[in-house]
């Protein structure tokens, strides 16, 4: 017998070919058109076996991006993002600051912070992924080392994965240290 083939009665020996798997029809065979062709399974379902005389609903109100999935992992929704803090984030020059940026989606998402705007030197920064529990990364923490003038303004964060994108703002306000100056100043006899 043929892959992905039976026959639609028992002891018949011609055989058929089945529905692939994310296609149904109603005896789960791929039989002529004007009788019973298989069809993809619609949106927002799925199928991951042969032969099948329907489809899989997504579960937890998750969906496909396209007909014809063949996989529960097909299933998911745009991400979120459910927190950019602190927003605003007030930061000294020349010291550390740092603002983070949580979210959720499925499949998980991708994160990211920048700049919007980027004029003159910025300070040092570093990111880390943050993690819960499970190990799954959850957000993300941007950390500005020595803080610049420059720093200040606005910066996004973004999730995404395949079936959206989600982004926030936040500003960092920079006060400055002229203590700095004054001190060059009094050194230099000014």
């Amino acid at each position: 017998m043929p892959a992905k083939s039976s026959t639609l009665v028992e002891g018949s020996k011609v055989c058929t070919a089945q529905c692939y798997a994310g296609q149904f029809s109603n005896s789960g065979f791929d039989l002529p058109a004007d009788l019973e062709p298989c069809e993809p399974c619609p949106e927002d379902s799925y199928q991951n076996q042969i032969g099948q005389k329907g489809c899989e609903k997504c579960p937890n109100g998750t969906g496909t991006i396209t007909n014809g999935a063949t996989s529960s992992n097909d299933c998911g929704g745009p991400p979120m993002i459910s927190s950019f803090t602190p927003n605003p984030t007030n930061a000294t020059e020349n010291k550390n600051t740092q603002f983070e940026c949580y979210g959720n989606g499925i499949p998980l998402p991708r994160f990211s912070i920048k700049k919007v705007k980027t004029e003159g030197f910025l300070g040092k920064y570093t990111q880390e992924a943050i993690t819960g529990p499970d190990g799954n990364q959850i957000g993300i923490r941007h950390i500005i080392t020595g803080v610049k003038e420059h720093d200040a303004g606005a910066f996004e964060c973004k999730v995404d994965n395949k079936f959206g994108t989600d982004q926030r703002y936040l500003t960092v306000n920079v006060e400055l240290d002229f203590s700095i100056g004054k001190r060059r100043r009094r050194q230099s006899g000014l």
